[in-house]
């Protein structure tokens, strides 16, 4: 029997957590404090927004980052396991997509084997100078033959993703940016732009009314430094954000203690 549920999981892949086997981390541990809040919250599993990329960029808007996703095919697995995986990894809120694939269909051979019983049975006769005398006789005898098993099955697979997510500390703009396209650097005129992708409720972002597909072009008197920390902005004061909308060029004052 042990030697069945063996060769069952590892034929059908259903002893292990794929959750667990193929999570990637999306932040270091040294980043983790600085970036996200550690909480006691019990993680629970969250609707997602569409794909991938969209469910990332609402769950920032909501608050809470990504920090670590798992992605494999094969049997659907139970959710319960990816909560366990989100505990050990300080997330508490979990995402997860399944979409059917095919159906493995085969037989597993197991080796065993059968018992046999043979009966015996016969006359015997002696001779000898007082004469002959006669006999029967019968037994068993047991011996074992290798056989092997054979059984179905059939086993649906499916694309399986779980997105793992952690609460955000305060930001100095609480937004998510992206490259733009060269159409989009060509409108603001400079290689030194970036392009808003998600704006965190509550953030100063939020409030100065910046909106997701925005270009941010300056900040303060200056050009934009995509690689510089927080684009330049000190913690406390008031910068004027310069951004394009389309054809509009607008600028909005921008205050955050949270930045540098």
């Amino acid at each position: 029997m042990r030697l069945f549920l063996f060769l069952l999981c590892f034929s059908l892949a259903a002893c292990a957590t794929g959750f667990e086997e193929f999570y990637q981390s999306t932040v270091s541990n040294e980043d983790f404090s600085p970036r996200f809040e550690h909480s006691s919250e019990a993680p629970e599993i969250v609707a997602s927004y569409g794909d991938v990329s969209e469910t990332v960029l609402k769950m920032f808007e909501r608050g809470f980052g990504l920090v670590g996703y798992s992605a494999f095919n094969g049997p659907i697995e139970k959710p319960k396991k990816a909560l366990t995986k989100a505990e050990e990894v300080g997330a508490t809120k979990v995402v997860i997509l399944s979409e059917y694939k095919n159906t493995v269909n085969g037989t597993l051979s197991i080796p065993g084997s059968k018992q046999v019983t043979t009966f015996h049975s016969g006359t015997a006769s002696t001779y000898g100078t007082g004469g002959s005398t006669y006999g029967s006789y019968s037994g068993t005898s047991t011996s074992y033959v290798p056989t092997t098993n054979y059984i179905p099955y059939s086993v649906a697979r499916y694309d399986q993703t779980a997105l793992f997510f952690a609460a955000l500390k305060p930001m100095c703009l609480g937004i998510m940016v992206g490259e733009p396209s060269e159409a989009e650097k060509r409108v603001v005129g400079t290689n030194k732009v970036v392009k808003v992708t998600a704006v965190k409720q509550g953030s100063a972002a939020y409030h100065a009314d910046i909106l997701s597909g925005d270009l941010i072009a300056t900040t303060g008197a200056k050009g934009l430094d995509p690689q510089a920390e927080s684009f330049g902005l000190k913690k406390g004061v008031a910068h004027t954000v310069r951004i394009v909308r389309g054809r509009q060029i607008i600028e909005t004052d921008v205050s955050s203690p949270y930045c540098s």
